[in-house]
């Protein structure tokens, strides 16, 4: 039920010709607050039980306030009085409030999405900025910009950020030890959490790595790349072929001069398995070809193993799939 239609159904309460459903039904809504899909995606939880306090304790004022007034509320039986009346003036008290709440403090309310669906989410933010994010991703951030000095958002996963150039508020992401500042750019950050390895790649434009205690890991500029070693607090910096790094986004998985190392971490993230390459003549052999996401595993380790002389087998033991080398009779 819409709170349009609850009013309605308040009104033919107060003036007695609920049903005993309705009755039940009204009684009950003080504690479907919580449940509120508007009121949930504004606020966190510390902020919603301080504001379900603030209107419970408003509730309480205006019940002992109420004795005096002309207003007689119909009480459904002695042992319910409190919960009808409550649920009343919870309607009275909600929209003053919650609303006066929320005006002061929207700027500083972060909410957090978290994918769990098994396709790309597309996060449109209030300067226009865009963020896709991958499966399995979680990231946070403010509802507005408009107060704070700072377009700052956290990210765990993977994610590929377009961002509107202002330069009097830069955008920061944050992702565990890193903190990459940028002005106006395209870039992408891959931070899972099975990796020790967080990797920065940029499109378009300048961004600035930081490390442990602010410490500048590196300056990036169009189709460079830092990857930052979390364990050992070392970072490799080097020219990219972004597309390679980039082609989640596509419904198709490229894989352009890669070695099968490369394209074993790739199908790893794509099909949610574990691989085990046997052969070191196997990790180091380049190949360009390109799969489609809808191509079952099975067909993709077909063609690859084709291609390498190669033959693939599950190994239920380990949980994985091994690839190792053809015999050569």
């Amino acid at each position: 039920m819409d709170k349009g239609s609850f009013i309605k159904l308040l009104r033919k309460y107060v003036r007695g010709k609920a049903t005993s459903e309705e009755q039940q039904f009204i009684v009950s809504y003080y504690n479907l607050f919580e449940s509120d899909l508007d009121v949930l995606a504004l606020m966190s939880l510390e902020q919603k039980d301080q504001l379900k306090q603030e209107i419970f304790d408003a509730i309480l004022q205006r019940i002992a306030a109420s004795e005096t007034d002309d207003i007689k509320i119909r009480l459904l039986y002695p042992r319910m009085s409190f919960a009808a009346a409550a649920c009343i003036l919870f309607m009275v008290f909600i929209g003053g409030v919650f609303f006066a709440r929320l005006h002061l403090s929207s700027e500083q309310i972060d909410t957090t999405y978290v994918n769990r669906t098994f396709e790309n989410q597309t996060i449109h933010l209030q300067d226009g900025s865009t963020i896709l994010l991958s499966p399995k991703g979680k990231i946070s951030y403010p509802l507005s910009f408009a107060n704070l000095s700072e377009r700052a958002v956290q990210l765990e996963g993977e994610a590929f950020f377009d961002i509107k150039p202002d330069s009097s508020k830069p955008f920061t992401v944050t992702t565990g030890k890193l903190k990459t500042h940028v002005l106006g750019t395209s870039f992408n950050i891959q931070a899972l959490r099975e990796q020790r390895d967080i990797t920065v790649t940029v499109l378009r434009g300048k961004v600035k790595v930081d490390g442990d205690k602010n410490k500048t890991v590196g300056l990036l500029t169009k189709s460079q790349q830092i990857t930052y070693d979390t364990h050992t607090d070392r970072s490799v910096k080097k020219t990219v072929d972004t597309l390679q790094y980039v082609n989640w986004k596509s419904p198709y998985i490229l894989f352009k001069n890669a070695s099968l190392r490369e394209a074993r971490l790739v199908l790893e993230k794509q099909y949610d398995v574990k691989i085990i390459l046997e052969d070191e003549g196997l990790r180091s052999k380049r190949f360009t070809t390109t799969f489609k996401k809808s191509e079952s595993l099975d067909q993709v380790l077909k063609s690859l193993c084709e291609f390498h002389s190669a033959i693939y087998k599950y190994d239920q033991s380990k949980g994985a799939i091994r690839i190792t080398q053809k015999s050569i009779k």
